[in-house]
């Protein structure tokens, strides 16, 4: 490959595509259209060749130039935006010379419009009554950033502005941003439609993606990045129509968690060693800002590296904590939060979190803010309003239960509780669509922070000390390390070590050996004939399925890919003391 070819193919990707498809008539068509995405793939397979097209998700799409290749990371909001026809293959007949045909692919612009900007010859036109035409049909989607996607993954995903690009886009054939082909002053243009944006963030870039491929297309709430084609396109009805960016996929692809991660720092995880000194250095910072509890910063680690598998449609694995015995601070009780701003006693947590964590978000239960807005995705006129549990694969919840307030739960309150139990408890969320309600699989991860007991429910509950419970209150997060500016001194690790450790524990074969899935079936037997009170055992098969589920936990954060004797006893021994720790609570809690 040669740098003109990936030059020409960001700068000039119709001219590149009608090269690949020739002249020739329609009887090998699907044959020559199968090389276009095979050709756009292996230019820009390699990393380094990917990042010379301009990424959409950080630009404004006001300034990138229509008619040129860009590359979009983001969530289909809804899927359903409808189908367009349109000449694909067309036959153009010339009164001076022999016919011939063109490639329409990729693009909303009528081959007229195309003549008139010199793109091809003024003289011909299309030939309707010929054979062999070709129309066909491409599916809308409207995609959104990812919501939570944290600062630290933008920083990675830079734009090419090499100096190839910048002579290329400063040739005279080029337009100025603002002007329409023909010279004029474009219509206003809207970046996005905000009753469709799942996040408070309305002035990021939203597209309507359009897909060619009629055997696959992006369900809701997946993830994907997008290379295809940017222009600005027509939407709604006449009279209110709009112009949007989209996006012409010439490929997609869909994005895992561990996909937005760094490529491997310098420094790797590939011993043992690597991954207890990692573990134990997340652990200690994550107490830090938990007013020095390092059990309870243990159990969040182990949430942050859980991974769900679906056994007959039921959800295996999944490990939602709530985090309990967390005062906030009365003088802060009157100040305003949203999902945008933190609770001051949990802002330097949750700013660790978005450090370590590609994918996070703060909810807090103000009761103003659950009854004034939608978690679950409704109908909305003629499409999908986004809602606020909307996420794609792997997003990390922080749940504030400590921002309500007294007050009423009006009827949209009690809604939105309800399909927030859902999530926590069948890992679904039910979407109303104009004549049914759909429930869709949504893989996250919840962390549910109170004062008491959680009235939601979880899969571990563990109260902080009293101890931090107390710093924490007391002090103030002014007096605890700030995560948002980074290691310090005392801070020796790099954040990326940390995060590629988080993506390697994720991607670990756990297992379990057959000698010590039935070692552990007798002391469950007997721990039960042990724990007998009124001839009834105070242990059961819940209990034996959620120490699995934490066994796996610990033993995947240590870098271990298999259950032993030592990961075993080491997961009951910290169970042990989060059951300790929850009775003290509880009994506190009776006589307070």
């Amino acid at each position: 490959m040669t740098p003109t070819d990936a030059i020409d193919a960001v700068t000039k990707p119709h001219s590149v595509i009608r090269n690949l498809m020739g002249s020739k008539d329609a009887s090998d068509v699907d044959a020559r259209e199968a090389l276009i995405t095979e050709h756009f793939r292996e230019l820009f397979k390699e990393p380094s060749e990917r990042e010379k097209i301009p990424s959409f998700t950080v630009s404004d799409p006001l300034t990138l130039p229509p008619g040129t290749l860009v590359r979009y990371r983001c969530m289909i909001q809804d899927p359903g935006l409808g189908q367009e026809i349109y000449l694909k293959w067309a036959p153009l007949k010339s009164a001076e010379a022999a016919s011939t045909w063109v490639f329409n692919k990729y693009s909303d612009r009528p081959l007229q419009k195309e003549a008139e900007r010199g793109e091809i010859s003024p003289v011909w036109e299309i030939d309707y009554a010929a054979a062999g035409i070709v129309y066909d049909e491409k599916q809308l989607c409207y995609g959104v950033p990812l919501p939570g996607e944290n600062k630290w993954v933008k920083a990675h995903d830079r734009n090419w502005t090499g100096p190839e690009r910048e002579r290329e886009m400063l040739e005279p054939t080029s337009q100025p941003a603002g002007d329409d082909e023909a010279g004029g002053r474009r219509p206003a243009k809207q970046i996005n439609i905000p009753s469709k944006m799942t996040t408070a963030a309305q002035n990021t870039p939203a597209a309507i993606v359009k897909i060619y491929d009629s055997d696959r297309c992006p369900k809701v709430a997946e993830a994907i990045e997008v290379v295809g084609v940017f222009e600005w396109t027509q939407f709604g009805e006449e009279g209110h129509a709009m112009q949007l960016p989209s996006i012409h996929a010439i490929y997609y692809d869909s994005i895992d968690i561990k996909d937005l991660c760094p490529p491997s720092p310098d420094v790797g995880v590939s011993s043992s060693l690597d991954f207890e000194t990692i573990r134990t250095e997340l652990i200690r910072r994550l107490s830090d800002t938990l007013g020095g509890d390092e059990v309870a910063a243990e159990i969040i680690l182990l949430s942050m590296v859980a991974t769900v598998n679906r056994v007959h449609n039921m959800p295996i694995g999944k490990f939602h904590v709530n985090l309990c015995n967390v005062k906030t601070d009365p003088a802060a009780e009157s100040t305003p939060v949203s999902p945008s701003a933190p609770t001051p006693v949990l802002r330097p947590f949750y700013a660790l979190l978005a450090n370590c964590l590609p994918l996070s978000l703060y909810l807090p239960l103000a009761l103003d803010f659950l009854n004034g807005v939608a978690f679950a995705p409704r109908s909305n006129a003629d499409h999908l309003a986004a809602g606020l549990l909307q996420v794609t694969q792997s997003t990390y919840w922080l749940v504030d239960e400590t921002a309500m307030r007294n007050g009423q739960l009006r009827d949209a309150g009690i809604l939105n509780i309800r399909a927030l139990n859902q999530v926590l408890t069948e890992l679904k969320l039910e979407y109303e669509f104009p004549f049914q309600r759909l429930e869709f699989e949504t893989e996250v991860k919840v962390l549910v922070v109170s004062e008491g007991k959680s009235f939601l429910p979880s899969d571990c509950m563990v109260p902080l000390s009293a101890p931090a419970a107390e710093r924490l209150s007391h002090d103030g997060p002014s007096t605890l390390t700030n995560p948002e500016e980074g290691p310090g001194s005392a801070d020796p690790m790099d954040w990326e070590i940390i995060r590629h450790y988080l993506k390697t524990c994720l991607a670990i074969d756990y297992a379990i050996d057959p000698e010590m899935a039935k070692k552990i079936q007798t002391d469950y037997v007997e721990e039960r004939k042990q724990t007998m009170t009124n001839k009834e055992p105070t242990i059961n098969q819940l209990d034996l399925s959620y120490r699995l589920t934490l066994a796996k936990l610990v033993a995947i954060s240590k870098g271990i890919k298999e259950l032993t004797d030592e990961i075993w006893s080491y997961t009951c021994n910290l169970d042990n003391v989060r059951k300790e720790r929850v009775a003290e609570f509880e009994a506190a809690r009776v006589k307070a």
